[in-house]
């Protein structure tokens, strides 16, 4: 119960539920902190930034977790969104990603990924591991949902065709020729597979750019992955952190799989696009 008291506090921050208020001339920790949300609150995110950064370490948690809230806040992913995806999603995982895409896709670029990465990249900075908890996976099912955004056909929403080219047979095949026609990249599509990304807390600025600037399945997996240690730090066992857990573990075991190494690179493709499909990512 503690935890979702801690949840329902950072969201009345993002939503404008704020306790505190604006300080002309902020002094100590507390009054910083209240300026800084009041900044967030108006959508001065210069404003919130600059404060955020004025805290002392005593309270760096607190000014970690929120940066990372508002840069996610600033580039789509709001409280609402994220509220409103899990009221959707809350008892299967793929169905909470694609509503959080669908959101994103007005947002969607290399950019905004880029953005997101490093709203994830403050869990290195937070110490208290439920806290942590909750920022990481935030953060990394924001940063998968907006890896998906970037190739949805059209606005507002993500499509089981913007995975792959002929979603009736790919869910319904288990041969391994049509999968790989029908579970392939439909055309046009950014999204390809990419290399291994070992560690998403270690990744780089050029790891999450990728090649020629697209997004990749890798990129995928590596949230993922950090999805699941998200729900080991939560403790939850709630129906959102068994679903999300379920999923992400069903995702990571693709490339577990101990045929995947003697895959080709467009199995491979295939092989992650089918199971992600599998798993309810896409809009009908």
């Amino acid at each position: 119960m503690k935890h979702l008291f801690k949840v329902i506090f950072i969201l009345m921050i993002l939503t404008g539920c704020n306790p505190y208020s604006l300080v002309d001339k902020p002094s100590g920790d507390l009054q910083i902190l209240s300026t800084a949300r009041a900044c967030f609150d108006q959508g001065d995110y210069e404003c919130a930034s600059k404060y955020y950064q004025q805290v002392s370490p005593h309270y760096s948690d607190q000014a970690n977790s929120e940066t990372a809230l508002m840069i996610l806040a600033q580039n789509g992913l709001t409280a609402g969104v994220f509220v409103s995806a899990i009221i959707d999603g809350s008892k299967n995982g793929g169905t909470l990603i694609t509503k959080l895409a669908d959101a994103l896709t007005y947002t969607a670029n290399s950019t905004t990924r880029l953005a997101f990465f490093h709203a994830f990249l403050k869990v290195n900075l937070i110490s208290e591991i439920h806290n942590r908890g909750l920022i990481r996976f935030i953060t990394a099912t924001g940063l998968m949902a907006e890896i998906l955004a970037e190739d949805a056909g059209s606005p507002g929403k993500f499509t089981q065709a913007d995975l792959v080219a002929n979603p009736t047979i790919c869910l319904s095949t288990t041969d391994p020729t049509q999968q790989l026609t029908a579970c392939k990249a439909p055309l046009g599509k950014k999204l390809t597979l990419g290399s291994s990304i070992p560690d998403l807390q270690k990744a780089t600025d050029a790891d999450i750019i990728g090649p020629s600037g697209n997004p990749t399945l890798y990129m995928i997996n590596a949230a993922i992955t950090q999805i699941i240690d998200s729900i080991d730090e939560l403790q939850t066992t709630g129906s959102l952190g068994s679903s999300s857990l379920n999923f992400a573990n069903n995702t990571l075991a693709i490339t577990l799989n101990t045929n995947w190494n003697s895959f080709t690179t467009l199995q491979q493709d295939a092989v992650y696009r089918a199971g992600l499909l599998g798993l309810g990512i896409g809009e009908n």
